[in-house]
């Protein structure tokens, strides 16, 4: 970058209402402009209305980028600061309010996803016992919605994957017991892994899969030689903003 030329910088401007959370507002090419302080000058005065407007944002500075689907700053002023077309996106309120179930809410979310872990371990380690059953993946409770200044608004849920070896034992004989084990337990079998996340288990050679759901959470099975996964999958879980409310638990 440091061998581009002057006045060769793009500004990549991008907002939300959380930090993580963020998309391409729009973008201010110093190329645009030949004169260099006009340029910057430019540059400062979108500063200064985002900074105004008090939204959530963010600048990505690159040299000599070309971004295409993305509105000019010159287009984004005109639209929201001209025509007074509102922001997609809220600012963030001057005093943040938690949910009345937020705490009840976490603890609530930490409950399941230990015990959807024990019991995912479980039921593999007792189909394939000397598979080695252990979680391959679990990064932890996280939002799975748009993030929001809202709280109340956010959806939290998480996903599981567990695993086991299966060495020279048959897929379709593993998949057959996992299946009996979760039906002992309540769950209830689907035909195929519908909806699973990923590749279609069915297109692969010597895969066999099969979905499964019990109170609203969900567990996909695959098993191909060599070795056999449980993905769990939670619902999302909700704190609703009304007084004296409690949290609510929502399909996904």
């Amino acid at each position: 970058m440091g061998d581009e030329p002057p006045g060769s910088t793009t500004y990549l401007y991008a907002f939300g209402e959380a930090h993580d959370d963020l998309r391409a507002a729009f973008y201010i090419d110093e190329r645009a402009d030949s004169d260099p302080e006009l340029a910057q000058s430019v540059v400062e005065s979108a500063e200064a209305a985002m900074t105004r407007a008090g939204v959530i944002y963010e600048v990505e500075v690159a040299s000599g980028a070309t971004l295409t689907g993305v509105p000019t700053w010159e287009e984004f002023k005109q639209r929201h600061f001209v025509e007074g077309v509102p922001l997609p996106v809220r600012r963030p309120p001057r005093e943040p309010v938690t949910p009345p179930s937020w705490q009840t809410l976490i603890a609530a979310v930490r409950e399941a996803r230990r015990d959807f872990r024990a019991e995912l371990v479980s039921i593999l380690a007792a189909a394939v016992p000397d598979g080695g059953a252990s979680i391959t993946s679990d990064p932890g409770a996280a939002r799975r919605s748009p993030g929001s200044v809202d709280p109340s608004e956010e959806r939290f849920g998480f996903e599981i994957t567990v695993s086991a070896g299966l060495g020279a034992a048959d897929p379709v004989t593993a998949l057959s017991s996992v299946s009996d084990l979760l039906e002992q337990r309540g769950w209830r079998l689907t035909d195929r892994a519908a909806g699973a996340p990923g590749t279609d288990a069915s297109s692969s050679a010597g895969c066999v899969a099969i979905g499964a759901d019990r109170r609203l959470f969900a567990v996909w099975v695959e098993a191909r030689p060599s070795k056999i996964t449980l993905l769990g999958r939670s619902p999302l879980y909700r704190s609703p903003a009304e007084p004296g409310s409690a949290f609510v638990v929502e399909p996904r």
